[in-house]
């Protein structure tokens, strides 16, 4: 996986660097932590956004810190985790040009709630498979379609979260993308922290031991499926309530977008108009 990541990331960024459209650069007013603040207060649609993206993203950082204790010391197979981890990873890479055209048919809000649920669900199965080495194929058939159901994740919320920046753009007149990204990425650093709760919880509540050569008990592995397989799901399903109906769908994104261009053709044609006088 290492020598995959050393070979794909020059090729990948160069590609990137050359292919990706080279956007108009202006210069926009400058914004205050104040206003700042008073914007994210005022912005519902965020609101929404960003609590679904949170409490999603607590139940995906538990996935991501049990992960290898699950292979490993649950089903007993730490051997094939090299095996799991690559297929999970290229399954969701391979998703990405799939959910690119099931966006635009669903909406995005709606194809993150449809990703969120198949991915919920898809490692439920896994509850009835035995430890051991029969464990491997089953595993990693369903970490690969997990990785496959989260490759929406990769698209939706970014391209929602634009949204959202264009919503407080017009009601503004500030473009504060910069700010709400970062604030995302400042929740996405936050969330990775989440893991270290499950891992907690799990020896705390259900006495599990991660300890090689360790016998735990029947409460304490089904603690274990719990907190992988389920609480995830859980997680990710209350998001759906969230998203499924989320105000900014594409109907008002038109005419947000519709708006947004007349402003900026108005404020071309007035400079236009500066100039020759």
């Amino acid at each position: 996986l290492g020598m995959v990541v050393m070979v794909a990331m020059p090729v990948t960024l160069t590609w990137a660097f050359l292919v990706a459209p080279r956007g108009k650069v202006s210069t926009a007013p400058r914004t205050t932590l104040i206003q700042l603040f008073h914007s994210v207060k005022d912005n519902r649609p965020f609101h929404r956004f960003i609590t679904a993206y949170i409490v999603a993203g607590t139940g995906y950082g538990f996935f991501v810190a049990l992960i290898f204790p699950f292979v490993s010391s649950y089903l007993k197979i730490g051997e094939a985790f090299p095996t799991i981890l690559l297929v999970t990873t290229i399954s969701g890479l391979v998703s990405v040009p799939v959910w690119v055209r099931i966006i635009p048919k669903l909406g995005k809000h709606r194809a993150w709630s449809w990703g969120w649920i198949f991915n919920s669900l898809v490692l439920v199965p896994m509850i009835w498979v035995e430890p051991g080495e029969s464990a491997i194929i089953p595993a990693t058939i369903m970490m690969g379609l997990y990785g496959f159901t989260n490759g929406v994740s990769a698209i939706a919320p970014f391209s929602i979260l634009g949204d959202v920046v264009d919503y407080d753009r017009l009601r503004t007149g500030v473009d504060r993308g910069g700010n709400y990204f970062a604030f995302m990425m400042f929740a996405v650093k936050m969330l990775g922290s989440t893991g270290g709760l499950a891992l907690i919880v799990l020896g705390s509540v259900f006495g599990y031991e991660l300890a090689e050569g360790s016998v735990n008990t029947h409460f304490a592995n089904m603690g274990m499926l719990y907190m992988f397989i389920l609480a995830p799901g859980i997680f990710q399903m209350a998001s759906v309530a969230l998203i499924w109906n989320f105000p900014i769908d594409r109907r008002r994104q038109g005419i947000i977008s519709r708006r947004l261009e007349s402003l900026e053709e108005r404020a071309q044609r007035d400079a236009a108009s500066e100039l020759r006088s």
